[in-house]
């Protein structure tokens, strides 16, 4: 996709905050510069359900994200939210659809193989937004084209290629739960690097240009499950 129209899907996706950095960010993209110039603009803390059908295939995904409190302020004064954190609640199904319509563009930021193929994911259902302990929570099921068999080893990525959003899979193993899956199964969940849990505007330009240039940087950045059955 034309980097153009990518910038302009990925502000209306977020255009409940930090207006002036997507304008930097867009502008750093006509410039030719590479997608990941400047550090993570939003941070989502990633639980993800894994469902399975009565014949242990797996058939959905459901994600439940919690915003960063920055980003979350910054909606909740979009979209018209008192200061005690009360939110008219048609503001935030409308919020949900347009996260919902919006993220298609980016596959969902949800990679998946099952038994070392690629999964393809319909359209989200049940999607739904909520103000909690002044973070925004955004949960949505992802229904798979296809139900896929796992029974040898599932991997999933959730992440922003670009950087533009920093993804990391909550604390404990369950952050990634097996719904109706095979018993015994093994499960590593690898998170970002501990430098990416810097407070939003802490991380310096300099210090994120230089950690962009190392050869690992994917690794720094990797938020994957793996999960192995028996």
């Amino acid at each position: 996709m034309p980097t153009k129209k990518r910038s302009a899907i990925r502000a209306a996706t977020f255009a409940t905050m930090f207006a002036m950095a997507l304008a930097m960010t867009f502008a750093a993209s006509l410039a030719g510069a590479r997608p990941v110039a400047a550090h993570p603009h939003v941070w989502v803390t990633a639980q993800t359900d894994v469902v399975f059908d009565d014949s242990r295939r797996v058939i959905a995904l459901r994600h439940v994200w919690t915003f960063d409190e920055m980003y979350s302020s910054w909606a909740l004064q979009d979209l018209g939210g008192s200061p005690d954190g009360s939110v008219d609640p048609a503001r935030l199904d409308m919020l949900a659809e347009e996260n919902a319509v919006h993220l298609h563009e980016f596959e969902y930021f949800t990679h998946m193989r099952a038994n070392g193929s690629d999964q393809r994911f319909l359209d989200p259902t049940d999607y739904a937004m909520s103000y909690e302990n002044g973070r925004l929570v955004f949960r949505f099921t992802l229904p798979l084209a296809r139900p896929a068999e796992a029974d040898r080893a599932l991997l999933l990525d959730v992440s922003d290629p670009e950087f533009f959003v920093s993804f990391r899979m909550a604390e404990g193993n369950d952050a990634v739960r097996l719904l109706g899956g095979p018993q015994g199964c093994s499960m590593t969940i690898t998170r970002p690097a501990d430098i990416w849990l810097e407070t939003t505007g802490d991380l310096s330009e300099d210090l994120f240009l230089a950690l962009t240039a190392t050869a690992n940087f994917d690794e720094l950045i990797a938020n994957r499950t793996q999960i192995s059955c028996p």
